[in-house]
Formats: structure tokens, sequence, C-alpha cells
């Protein structure tokens, strides 16, 4: 049987020398050393073998766990390795589904911002979970919600970066808020997310606009005013917490944009 430098080898394979040499690493691949030039040579079976550890890092597997699948596992322990596999794909399937949703609607989000920002909408929405991390801007987080945060930060931007603002601080001047993440209650069951520790901003009417602002100004008192006229000239009357949910920030002639998407609860009509 014709006998192949490592060089040949890996071009008539279609891999890198490098990775004859892990494939050999992990036993996958074992050469025949010639005891008085100490070349490595490989032969067309142990071909076989890198297009079988190939198949199986296609579908996921590291090489080790080919290795093991090609060496170490009867056809049960295969098939039992590949029904594991397969229930992997599937939860990164609905996880990549829900970011490509979300790419989605942050691109209908954008068209919003596009036109100026002054379109607004009363619709009823399934409510908020608002996981707190500050007071103003001081962190004020139990150890509770400390456990909880990297999730929430690992499952931006299907979580929002977001403000929770008291209705009246905009009128006494005082603006309190807190800083932390926001998602509604539909896309937190989706994703399975641990709520447990997040204040629940139920299900009802809000009033939704789009507003832009200079960073770290999440809302200015005028622009809340303007609002406040609209949704009086519609004689509705509002709750007393504001979410305000941060979803782009961006750069425009050296000056720092953040723009947020606003939610104001709807109690009832007045009167």
């Amino acid at each position: 049987m014709k006998r192949y430098k490592i060089g040949e080898f890996a071009r008539e394979m279609g891999v890198s020398q490098d990775m004859i040499k892990h494939y050999e690493k992990y036993g996958i691949i074992k050469p025949e050393i010639d005891e008085q030039t100490n070349y490595r040579y490989f032969n067309i079976n142990q071909g076989e073998k890198i297009i079988e550890s190939k198949k199986y890092r296609n579908l996921g597997f590291t090489i080790k766990e080919s290795a093991e699948l090609i060496f170490d596992k009867d056809f049960a322990g295969i098939t039992e390795a590949l029904k594991g596999k397969r229930d992997e794909m599937e939860i990164e399937i609905e996880r990549m589904q829900a970011y490509l949703s979300q790419i989605n609607q942050l691109l209908k989000i954008g068209e919003r911002f596009d036109q100026q920002s002054d379109s607004w909408e009363i619709v009823h929405l399934d409510g908020f979970y608002f996981l707190k991390q500050t007071d103003n801007y001081e962190f004020s987080q139990d150890e509770a919600v400390k456990d909880k945060v990297r999730d929430w930060l690992d499952r931006l931007p299907i979580t929002n970066q977001a403000v929770l603002v008291p209705r009246m601080s905009f009128y006494e001047g005082t603006f309190d808020h807190q800083w932390g993440f926001s998602i509604s209650c539909k896309k937190a069951a989706e994703i399975n997310l641990d709520v447990s520790c997040a204040k629940l901003l139920p299900a009802g009417k809000y009033f939704v606009f789009a507003s832009g602002s200079l960073q770290n100004q999440p809302m200015s008192k005028e622009r809340f005013h303007e609002v406040k006229e609209l949704m009086d000239k519609f004689k509705l009357q509002y709750g007393d917490e504001v979410l305000m949910e941060c979803v782009f920030k961006s750069h425009d002639h050296g000056e720092g944009f953040s723009h947020f998407i606003v939610y104001i609860p709807i109690l009832e009509p007045v009167g």
C-alpha cells in the first residue's frame, strides 16, 4: 500500500498539516514512522478515519468526541450520542430563531427612528419584567440579582438595557430612575428566562413612542411634557412608572445619542 508523507497526505485529504497532527494527537490516525529518517508516513486507510471524524465534527462533535465515536462506541452508543447532539441542536436552533426574530424587530424599530421618532400608538401588551441594577447611577443589586445578571446579559438583545422612571420625577425635576434590563413577558417565557428577581409590569394598554436623546439623558422633562399633552388630549390616565428600552446607541457629528422605545401604561379613561 502506498505511503504518503504528511504534506502530501494533507493535500490529498484537503486538510492542513496542523490538522493531521490533531488527528494524531487523539489517536484517530497513527502514522508509520521510518526509524532511519524519523519521517511519518500515512496511507489511504487512515484517510477513511479522517473522513469519519470530519463527518462527526461537522455535526458539532469535537475531535476528541469523534475519536470516541469511531473507536469506543457500539451502534447503540453512537445512536445515543447522535440523539444528544440533536437535542442540543434543537435548542440552539430555537435560540438562533429568537435572535433572528429580534433582528427583524430591531430593523422595524430602526425604520421608526428614520421617520423622525414622532410616531406613537396605543397597543395592548403582555407586560414586561424589569431586573433592576441601579438606583440612579449607583449599583444597588442584592446578591440574588447579581446571580441572575449574567443570564440576562447573555440574552441581549432579546433582553434590553432599560430605564424605569417614576412618572412624578419628570415633574419634580429629580429624575429618580433605575437602570437595568427589561424583557416582555412573552419572550421571557419563550426563552425560559429566570425572572424570579425581576419586577413585573403588568399586561394592559400602553402608550408607546420612540424618543432619541443625548446619551446619559434618557428623556428630557420637556419631551415628557409633550407626550403628556398628547395623552391629555385623548383624555388618558396613565400609570406611575415609565419603562424606556434602549434599543440603539449611535454617533452623529461627534455626539452620542441614545434611542429609546418608551412605554407608558394607560389605566382608564378620565370621566
